[in-house]
């Protein structure tokens, strides 16, 4: 649980200047202040970015399919005999986890439970935080 935690951590920290207003942007979108902002802008960008990479990349690790964190977090929770059985998929899990992103990409995102099960957590992850 280690990475995940770190990750969320990190999202927190740079989430603290957002949250009580220390760095503010007057740009409504990302592209307005990218093209006329200017230093407080970028900071506020930067921690912007900061918070999304680790709540996404929290979010992503704590998905219970090997190899990710998740997984064994997972395996821990449930009984012995069930995460016996479970460890027997350990093998595939690159090839499982591969074929969720090829499945949203193949399908336009009309079938892309990766983005279902992150979109959904993030958004409120990402909303508590900031």
């Amino acid at each position: 649980f280690a990475g995940p935690a770190s990750n969320f951590f990190f999202a927190a920290l740079a989430a603290i200047p957002l949250r009580l207003g220390l760095v503010e942007t007057q740009y409504g979108s990302i592209e307005s202040l990218i093209r006329f902002g200017s230093g407080q802008d970028y900071i506020w960008l930067f921690l912007y970015f900061i918070v999304s990479l680790n709540v996404l990349l929290g979010i992503f690790n704590l998905l219970p399919i090997p190899p990710l964190d998740g997984f064994v977090v997972f395996l821990a929770f449930v009984p012995a005999e069930v995460a016996r059985t479970l460890r027997r998929i350990e093998p595939y899990g690159i090839g499982i986890l591969m074929s969720l992103f090829i499945l949203g990409f193949a399908t336009g995102g009309a079938i892309n439970p990766l983005g279902w099960i992150i979109g959904g957590a993030y958004s409120n992850v990402f909303r508590l935080l900031v």
